[in-house]
């Protein structure tokens, strides 16, 4: 966890932006996803007891001089996180089913077409059998 700000930072802010247009959006979104991402492990990363405050390091390792921390985090375990990660998962189902893009795109076109291919077909039965089913 020592570098666990610095890593998907640097990629990021290292990209040559030599084109232009798309790719300085691109860069723009990148640089605040992962500064979303920061701010979410501020505000919602404590361990499990209110003493285990885990501290953002913003330059580590190379300098303690940007160390953040919050006593009001919650637990990484509390209800704001559930919540957002069932929304998150909810989105990922919902997209897969309307547009045939999932995350699973990330690991491959083929998984991706046969995740939401499943996830299509599951969804049509439990649609119709609901038409079915209703008076």
């Amino acid at each position: 966890m020592i570098t666990h700000c610095r890593a998907p930072r640097d990629p990021v802010r290292a990209k040559p932006l030599p084109y232009g247009g798309v790719r300085d959006r691109v860069f723009l979104v990148g640089i605040a996803v992962v500064h979303l991402h920061l701010l979410c492990d501020l505000v919602g990363s404590r361990g499990p007891s209110s003493e285990d405050v885990w501290p953002l390091e913003y330059l580590a390792p190379f300098s303690d001089a940007w160390t953040l921390a919050w006593s009001g985090q919650w637990a990484l375990n509390a209800w704001p996180n559930v919540v957002f990660v069932v929304v998150l998962i909810g989105y990922g189902f919902a997209r897969a089913i309307a547009a045939g893009e999932s995350p699973v795109g990330l690991f491959g076109r083929r998984a991706d077409a046969a995740f939401c291919a499943t996830v299509q077909r599951r969804w049509s039965r439990l649609r119709k059998a609901e038409t079915t089913d209703a008076p």
